[in-house]
């Protein structure tokens, strides 16, 4: 079954199809540990409040994708989204430059139509918090997700 996520550009929630459950605001480690345990891959607490939860096997758009949820105290405060795009090209395993900006252009197109707004910038005001779509230099990958408000 194919798991598609969709983004609410009311209210920031990402609904999962075939799946009954929520991902929003607020949501606490157990809950979604709970709920999407069939998607996990990996966890990672920081031991500094924040702590994530890496989940694949959906597809945003059609197109392969994964979810980095990000705890802090206990609470679902933002949720960072990838995708892989058949056909990038790879140098030395890693991908190119002109592979993460695909990457990035998928994800503005894509969070630009689901959450009606244009990305035009690196980022999108919300009432309950902040969408971004960027090429992070830093870390030499595409980023994007969501960032919710207390």
């Amino acid at each position: 079954m194919v798991h598609a996520l969709t983004f609410n550009p009311e209210d920031g929630n990402i609904h999962i199809d075939g799946c009954n459950f929520v991902v929003r605001n607020g949501l606490t480690e157990a809950d979604v540990k709970l709920q999407l345990h069939e998607f996990l891959r990996s966890e990672s607490n920081h031991q500094n409040g924040y702590a994530w939860q890496m989940c694949r096997g959906f597809n945003l758009e059609g197109e392969s994708a994964g979810l980095a949820l990000c705890f802090h105290l206990d609470r679902l405060v933002a949720v960072h989204v990838g995708v892989t795009l058949p056909g990038i090209r790879l140098e030395g395993g890693w991908p190119t430059k002109a592979a993460i900006d695909q990457e990035v252009a998928f994800l503005r197109t894509s969070l630009g139509s689901q959450l009606a707004r244009s990305f035009q910038g690196s980022q999108e005001e919300f009432s309950w918090g902040t969408a971004w779509v960027l090429f992070d230099a830093k870390g030499f990958l595409a980023s994007a997700g969501i960032r919710y408000k207390n």
